[in-house]
């Protein structure tokens, strides 16, 4: 992805009790959207951390009962921001790689199973915005950009 603000936030600090924080920080930084597309690109790196059950049983709530594998993407509504925030810490948790893609366009995000999280923007106002969450989150973080 391209963009001219890539803020980078490193995820191997980033403590457990948070992850409900980090999920809803991530969703956030995708609003506003009417729609937003959670993409799985990535998953059983690390199978021990996964909870297959759980993420079915949660995703059989919206009735789709396809496998992660031929079914990746989740459509999430504008008012289901917080399945979203949701979905987002249970990929977290699980150590998968995903995409939040919004139909807005203000931000995107690239998660990775290396331990790193990238939220892609032009937006200079979201950018800072961004910033200041991570700031008052205690979170570290650090911003390219890009030529």
């Amino acid at each position: 992805m391209s963009a001219k603000h890539i803020v980078t936030v490193g995820l191997s600090d980033l403590k457990w009790p948070g992850l409900t924080w980090f999920g809803k920080f991530v969703a956030s930084a995708v609003e506003p959207f009417g729609n937003c597309l959670l993409w799985v690109t990535e998953f059983g790196v690390w199978p021990s951390r996964e909870n297959w059950q759980l993420f079915y049983r949660l995703r059989e709530s919206y009735a789709e009962r396809r496998q992660l594998q031929d079914a990746p993407g989740h459509l999430f509504l504008e008012h289901e921001a917080v399945d979203l925030a949701t979905f987002i810490g249970l990929a977290l948790l699980f150590g998968w790689d995903f995409y939040v893609l919004p139909d807005t366009g203000y931000a995107n995000v690239f998660v990775s199973h290396d331990g790193f999280l990238h939220i892609y923007t032009d937006d200079l106002n979201a950018a800072g915005s961004i910033k200041k969450s991570l700031d008052e989150a205690k979170v570290e973080w650090t911003v390219e950009h890009a030529a």
